[in-house]
């Protein structure tokens, strides 16, 4: 298994063109990570080449770098990852967002407790009020803001650390933090129909999930050796 070209990029998030670049600013409009020599000016905003408006001005472009892959993906030992590494990374993905589920509820019911009720029934009444109106609006928004910042940084939420599989672009970059948040919210949309979104990777060819194709991403196989 190949990894960066450039061993002092281990731990820092790389550029979206420049793999050996460290990422020092991000596109105003679409959230790629840039470093500080391919970012589009104008005024106090900067952007990527593509949703660079009229009248931005470029800074210094070295065309001598490339987009570098994290993975090659035309080596036979990079590949897709097999269903029971996807099954594993989801099921420790789960238990994390239950465990941080049990601790808000718990937060909650102490909460609710500490406002003082003269009744039980006062009190199972005001802690539902507030498991429907604060614990989902915070869970949700906590899980996706986990799936989103760990895949758009790294690649790999802790399931997929486990599992040993990465989140890429088909040619093996990094995605950018849109299609991490796009990637996160598809994942809903994959679950809810009774995970059918899911199962679609199991009957695909190319075994890719709805949010997968929402995204433009694939995973492959992957083992941190830093």
């Amino acid at each position: 298994m190949r990894d960066l070209i450039d061993p002092s990029m281990i731990g820092k998030i790389p550029c979206v063109n420049h793999a050996n670049r460290e990422a020092t600013t991000s596109c105003n409009s679409c959230g790629s990570r840039l470093c500080d020599r391919c970012a589009y000016l104008l005024g106090e905003l900067e952007f990527c080449e593509s949703c660079a408006p009229e009248g931005a001005i470029s800074r210094e472009h070295d065309e001598d770098y490339e987009a570098i892959p994290v993975v090659h993906v035309e080596d036979a030992e990079v590949g897709r990852p097999a269903m029971s590494s996807r099954v594993l990374s989801f099921l420790v993905d789960t238990l994390v967002a239950a465990l941080f589920g049990i601790g808000l509820a718990a937060l909650l019911a102490m909460f609710a407790g500490g406002v003082g009720h003269k009744t039980t029934y006062q009190f199972v009444r005001d802690t539902h009020r507030m498991h429907f109106w604060i614990y989902w609006p915070v869970y949700f928004l906590a899980t996706l803001t986990y799936h989103t910042l760990t895949v758009g940084i790294t690649g790999q939420t802790f399931g997929k650390y486990i599992a040993g599989i990465i989140v890429l672009n088909p040619d093996g970059t990094v995605v950018t933090t849109r299609q991490a948040l796009i990637r996160a919210l598809g994942q809903v949309i994959s679950l809810l129909p009774l995970g059918l979104g899911f199962a679609h990777a199991f009957r695909s060819d190319d075994g890719d999930t709805w949010h997968d194709k929402m995204s433009g991403t694939m995973t492959f196989r992957y083992q941190d050796t830093t």
